[in-house]
């Protein structure tokens, strides 16, 4: 949902999250991990939990109050492109294959779909089942990249008519989408 997705924009949002994927606390634990003020921290932890991303772990008393222990709801979070609306590219909409705008949109549509069996999946308590392949290829120049595309696009169209069965009534059809573009340098 938009006002959860709007909820997580917050810095100090993000940075609970990822000391409650470490161990659970609460405002006065996170304060003194993360160095920050427990009031503070105690409206963006009640804030998140508002929107579903945290749980009460446990409630003990200290003292004169009650201490609240939270616990992030998962590992990780995907806020799903949809939220942006129309400004959300569609692979339909993009007839370049070798543009950036499609391999975003082609990207954009990975991320849809997947949230979307990964929520079914949970609902029917099932795997599911995917396949990622994630590697780097150094290209001499130009023209051997040119050659690599081509000849990677005939091997997979070779795989996709060996294998592909429109015909089988319980089989089930998958979709694939590969691209690569140059890597990102990462800064030390």
């Amino acid at each position: 949902e938009l006002e959860a997705a709007a909820s997580l924009m917050n810095p100090m949002r993000l940075e609970i999250l990822e000391a409650l994927k470490v161990e659970e606390g609460s405002s006065t634990t996170l304060g003194e991990r993360l160095g920050r003020n427990r009031q503070k921290l105690n409206y963006h932890l009640r804030e998140l939990e508002k929107q579903g991303f945290l749980e009460i772990a446990e409630e003990r008393r200290r003292r004169n109050f009650i201490e609240v222990v939270y616990r992030s709801k998962a590992e990780s979070w995907l806020i799903s492109p949809d939220l942006l609306g129309k400004l959300t590219p569609l692979v339909e909409e993009k007839t370049d294959q070798l543009t950036a705008s499609y391999l975003i949109a082609s990207a954009t549509k990975i991320i849809r779909d997947i949230s979307l069996l990964m929520k079914g999946a949970t609902k029917a308590k099932k795997r599911l089942s995917t396949l990622t392949i994630n590697t780097e290829v150094r290209f001499k120049d130009a023209s051997a990249r040119r050659q690599f595309a081509e000849e990677l696009t005939s091997q997979i169209a070779g795989l996709v008519v060996k294998y592909n069965n429109d015909k089988e009534p319980g089989g089930r059809e998958y979709s694939l989408t590969l691209g690569f573009y140059p890597k990102v340098k990462e800064e030390n």
